[in-house]
């Protein structure tokens, strides 16, 4: 079946196009046009996990069926709403991650960044090789600065992990917290920083003179 896609605010951007026409098989759903979508459109790829769906001028679920000639869109965190976690290939910003849980309620914020450190376990080490399965680490990673915040009231958390090669002293994580107190934002960005690295599916790979492994799969 032959379906239309348009591309609203930033999608439009990161697709490069307004709309398009896409093939799909009979009885596929959203889900599989985001599939397509996110083949067709890498850097869009990994931003489609905080966009909503429209099927002919009406909100729709991932799983909903589709029709010849169905008028699909995708829609971005609208203006005024928030997107708490980042994931991407490009060099880290943390004046960002600080404005992002910036609150006039604030009397404490912290923040945490990783960085690729030259040694590991007594193994010399050149780069870190962070691999992603992007889609669902965007989700998941942005369920964890939420529940975080659920579970301490009054904060506000934010996070961003970098993917890709990165060199001994680049930026691979940062995660912000912000809270009338500095208990609390300790223990949310803790509890955002342990969650991360435990949660959600992005691995490592250790790069160095001796080769190269994977940490977690030996």
């Amino acid at each position: 079946m032959r379906v239309k896609i348009l591309y609203m605010g930033g999608s439009r951007e990161q697709s490069g196009v307004a709309d398009e026409i896409l093939e799909l098989g009979s009885q596929a759903t959203i889900a599989d046009a985001a599939t397509r979508v996110a083949a067709l459109h890498p850097q869009l790829a990994v931003r489609l996990a905080a966009a909503r769906w429209a099927r002919n001028l009406e909100l729709a679920e991932m799983n909903d069926e589709l029709a010849e000639g169905d008028e699909l869109a995708v829609l971005p965190p609208v203006a005024g709403g928030t997107t708490r976690a980042r994931l991407g290939h490009d060099p880290l910003d943390v004046a960002e991650i600080l404005a992002a849980v910036s609150s006039p309620n604030a009397g404490a914020t912290v923040l945490f960044v990783g960085t690729v450190r030259a040694e590991s376990g007594g193994r010399v080490v050149e780069r870190l090789e962070y691999e992603a399965y992007e889609p669902m680490a965007l989700r998941q990673a942005e369920q964890i600065a939420v529940g975080t915040m659920a579970r301490h009231p009054g904060t506000e958390v934010a996070l961003s992990h970098r993917v890709g090669s990165l060199n001994v002293g680049e930026i691979a994580v940062v995660v912000g917290a912000s809270a009338p107190h500095r208990a609390e934002a300790f223990a949310a960005c803790r509890e955002a920083i342990e969650g991360l690295k435990g949660d959600v599916p992005i691995w490592k790979r250790e790069v160095g003179p001796d080769g190269a492994s994977w940490i977690g799969w030996p």
